[in-house]
């Protein structure tokens, strides 16, 4: 009976520091749509980003495995990003001639999202923005053949971020 409760105890010890050591379920997806390109692209805690073309040259579905170092802030990024929780997530017009960027957060279980659009001013997502771009245009690429999941939730990307 003994051995028996200490392997027992053993067992719920090695599975809550395996649980403990493991970093919760995060993803970024940014939603990028301007008259010169539209994509998603999906950020995790994974080496593996993932990225969902949809014009204007090689539409489809692609990934890339990232360097340690970007992968640490990627991580660094996401533990970091919160967005403030706004009422209302529209743009003031849809003829607003820019790129637009909407990000769509999964943390703790809680999705959240916010958007930018048109004129650049002090707000800090536009760096966050303009990084994910970057690394989009400087990352090479190679196509999935798999099916890339976006958890667009269509009540947060509304029809105006599609093109």
């Amino acid at each position: 009976m003994f051995k028996i409760s200490q392997s027992i105890l053993l067992a719920i010890i090695i599975s809550l520091i395996v649980s403990c050591s493991r970093k919760s379920k995060v993803e970024l997806t940014m939603f990028k749509s301007s008259i010169l390109e539209s994509y998603y692209l999906k950020l995790s805690y994974s080496d593996t980003i993932y990225l969902v073309n949809n014009y204007p040259n090689q539409n489809g579905n692609y990934y890339a495995v990232l360097e340690e170092d970007e992968k640490e802030r990627i991580g660094k990024i996401l533990d970091e990003t919160e967005f403030p929780n706004v009422k209302s997530r529209g743009f003031k017009s849809s003829t607003e001639d820019s790129a637009k960027f909407a990000f769509l957060l999964l943390k703790e279980n809680k999705i959240s999202a916010y958007r930018i659009h048109s004129a650049r001013n002090e707000n800090p997502y536009w760096l966050l923005a303009d990084y994910i771009d970057e690394l989009k245009q400087e990352t090479k690429f190679l196509p999935f053949k798999g099916k890339i999941k976006i958890d667009t939730k269509d009540e947060l990307f509304d029809p105006l971020m599609r093109q």
